[in-house]
């Protein structure tokens, strides 16, 4: 102390360990961001990988296909491997070279190395596009709400 006088200090900018601990604390929101943000991005592309691989290792097969007066027949199996559940929905694919037309079956229980049979009255599907006359039938499996690509076409008979 001269002359009786303190002598202040300079007090308007922030210490040292509190501008450390700020940025501290930003890196730490910024990394809560970006995790938050990476996660997703991998959760999701997780389960469309599990969801693809479901369809690539459950295969369904039209088994044999044909048509009377009324209805067509499709026999539809389904092998050994994919997943351990049953398949609940398929989806058949009607075609004639030039178009196709879907068939929603709900309700089935196609276990591994199960068969069904389904019969569809002509009426049930609309062909006008095929002037009533599909030739081909492929099948889909619908699995948790994802629909497979059709597979196993057959001609019908």
């Amino acid at each position: 102390m001269k002359g009786g006088k303190k002598e202040m200090r300079n007090t308007k900018g922030l210490s040292t360990v509190v501008t450390t601990l700020i940025i501290i604390l930003l890196v730490f929101v910024a990394i809560g961001i970006v995790w938050a943000v990476v996660q997703g991005i991998f959760t999701r592309g997780t389960e469309q990988v599990e969801g693809g691989l479901d369809c690539a290792t459950t295969m369904l097969v039209v088994e044999s296909a044909g048509k009377n007066l009324t209805h067509y027949k499709v026999v539809v199996s389904r092998d050994a491997t994919g997943i351990d559940e049953a398949v609940t929905k398929v989806i058949l694919v009607f075609g004639d070279g030039n178009t196709t037309q879907t068939y929603t079956k709900d309700g089935i229980t196609l276990n591994q190395l199960g068969k069904d049979t389904t019969h569809i009255a002509f009426d049930d599907i609309k062909l006008e596009d095929m002037d009533g006359n599909a030739n081909t039938v492929s099948v889909a499996a619908v699995i948790g709400g994802k629909t497979c690509n059709p597979a196993g076409e057959k001609t019908i008979a």
